[in-house]
């Protein structure tokens, strides 16, 4: 829009006739651009620069922003505006606020939004590269620096969708480093066997739903009526048991992975046994505000507490199963899931299957976990291609020096 006149009509002689009822009243020269705040000037050479700079910026898609929202400080944008709107289930919310509070509002809580640039951002990357923790007298650990970025990101990046700030600060910034995730190493059957026989009946389904379904922990402990179908042989996975504010609840799955995965036939026996013999217990989710009919609680009949079930439970099948869970490094009940992706790799389950089964959210994570698993697979497929052509076809001589 062009600069405006305020004080006279559009394309009227300038005289008294003519005048506007804003005449002699504040400053002569207004700019209004969509998305900007409306400025004026008093010399019309003024404004027509003013206009020109914001015109310029709406071809680079810097604008339109209004620069006074940029103003607000880090912190009271994160509170008012970005955490409020963050999908994710009490728990991770919780956890993002702790960071916030240690690594995030220390460096940028009081700047203004748009004062926070790329010089920003790098300071505060060399902070968090001699950042120890507070548990321990080592440094950081690569993932709690990486999850830091992706939070200040997508902060960052909420900000330039909502007019807050012009340029994203990441911008020409080197991204922090990706943990050094080690090779997971899959139980063989025997191990996994011997685990699972270790459990007492009550309990039996809830490490043979992380072997054959893929349950994560909390997951296992929220296996309802309502999650299986016995007739198509499939169990979804739809809460997780999470401890919020010190009580135990039924809450969304780890990032809202609601999945439905094949119900293996051992399985669903041993769920349908533990039905009949043990009854389900109803229980109210935090998400759907229904009353799920849950097959494993206390004897009490209370949610299952994860730190209590690996003292009383976990731990002694882990030593059943000739395992120490205070020297091994992976003994926890999530190498179950681990040992439950490696028989479908095994299978030549396809590899998008394999990422809706887990949960995973993108492949990139399935690959960076499992990928060094689908080499096996590869060679099962070529033994496989093999022995389906065997005799058949052209015969071939063996190659040798003078042949090759």
């Amino acid at each position: 829009m062009a600069v405006e006149d305020r004080w006279y009509f559009k394309g009227k002689p300038k005289n008294a006739e003519n005048r506007t009822k804003d005449y002699g009243r504040g400053k002569r020269w207004r700019v209004r651009n969509p998305g900007t705040r409306v400025r004026s000037f008093e010399l019309k050479g003024d404004a027509e620069d003013y206009d020109t700079s914001v015109k310029a910026d709406l071809i680079k898609g810097m604008m339109p922003f209004d620069a006074t929202k940029g103003r607000i400080t880090f912190r009271d944008y994160v509170e008012k505006h970005w955490l409020p709107n963050h999908p994710g289930t009490p728990g991770s919310i919780r956890t993002i606020k702790s960071r916030l509070k240690n690594h995030l509002y220390p460096h940028f809580g009081g700047k203004a939004m748009n004062e926070c640039r790329q010089s920003s951002v790098n300071a505060w990357k060399t902070t968090m590269r001699t950042k120890t923790a507070k548990r321990g007298d080592g440094k950081l650990s690569d993932a709690t620096v990486l999850a830091c970025w992706t939070h200040l990101g997508g902060i960052f990046r909420a900000a330039k969708i909502d007019g807050v700030i012009a340029v994203h600060p990441f911008d020409g910034v080197e991204r922090v480093a990706e943990p050094r995730r080690p090779p997971v190493r899959p139980w063989e059957d025997p191990v996994v066997d011997a685990i699972v026989e270790a459990f007492p009946d009550r309990y039996h389904g809830v490490p043979l739903a992380s072997a054959t379904c893929g349950h994560r922990q909390g997951e296992s402990f929220a296996v309802a009526v309502e999650d299986l179908d016995f007739l198509r042989r499939k169990i979804t996975i739809r809460h997780q048991v999470q401890r919020i504010d010190g009580k135990l609840v039924l809450v969304p799955p780890k990032r809202g992975s609601v999945r439905t995965v094949p119900l293996p036939q051992t399985t669903a026996d041993a769920l349908a046994a533990h039905i009949k013999r043990y009854g389900t217990t109803p229980a109210p989710c935090t998400c759907c505000k229904r009353t799920n009919n849950l097959l494993f609680v206390t004897e009490d009949g209370e949610l299952i507490s994860a730190r209590e079930f690996n003292r009383e439970y976990w731990h002694p099948a882990i030593r059943a199963a000739g395992l120490d869970p205070a020297t091994e490094d992976e003994t926890g009940q999530h190498m179950l899931r681990h040992y439950y992706v490696s028989v479908l790799i095994e299978a030549n389950t396809n590899p998008k299957a394999v990422q809706e089964y887990v949960g995973h959210k993108h492949m990139s994570t399935t690959m960076d976990v499992y990928g060094h698993l689908f080499d096996r697979a590869h060679e099962h497929a070529e033994a496989a291609v093999n022995r389906a052509f065997a005799g058949r076809g052209r015969v071939y001589p063996a190659r040798t020096e003078e042949t090759a």
